[in-house]
């Protein structure tokens, strides 16, 4: 390997073929005019002819109505988008982070992340802690303190009766 590797455009194909996550080249019109497509979904994978396509044409409406007004924010400011978006299908609904940037006066270049593992991950680990807490409110027995100078019983704690708090 050549010194200064990642600065030669030798090398530039392969760099973005290891590194990259889906990058798309869109457009002032919308259209997708290059892509690297590493995602497989669906709605955007590489059986799915994107260069010439709108991009929000192939999203879900509800979708693409949240990244156009992030196009037209990221064209008119110069400000990089990074949001995360819902992507429903027919079998299950995919979660992504797409990143816009400003590549020039005519294209904005988008970079597209599956997060559905990790948002899936996220919210099973959010289910078990909800159940694991409700667990300890059904389980907790309570504490209880006698104060023999006042001659005070005092408890403390969840009770199931009723579900309320002593």
């Amino acid at each position: 390997m050549e010194p200064r590797a990642l600065r030669q455009l030798k090398y530039l194909e392969k760099i973005l073929d290891l590194t990259s996550d889906t990058l798309f080249l869109i457009d002032q019109d919308n259209r997708c005019v290059d892509a690297i497509v590493k995602t497989d979904n669906p709605i955007i994978n590489s059986q799915i002819q994107l260069i010439g396509s709108n991009f929000l044409a192939l999203l879900p409406k509800s979708t693409s109505q949240l990244l156009d007004l992030e196009f037209t924010k990221c064209r008119e400011t110069g400000e990089t988008s990074n949001l995360n978006y819902d992507l429903p299908t027919n079998d299950q609904t995919y979660y992504f982070k797409f990143i816009i940037h400003k590549f020039d006066e005519t294209y904005l270049l988008c970079q597209y992340r599956d997060i559905t593992q990790r948002s899936n991950m996220k919210y099973r680990l959010k289910s078990a802690l909800q159940a694991q807490l409700e667990v300890g409110k059904v389980a907790m027995i309570g504490h209880w303190s006698f104060y023999l100078k006042q001659q005070e019983f005092l408890q403390t704690g969840y009770s199931n009766l009723l579900s309320t708090n002593l």
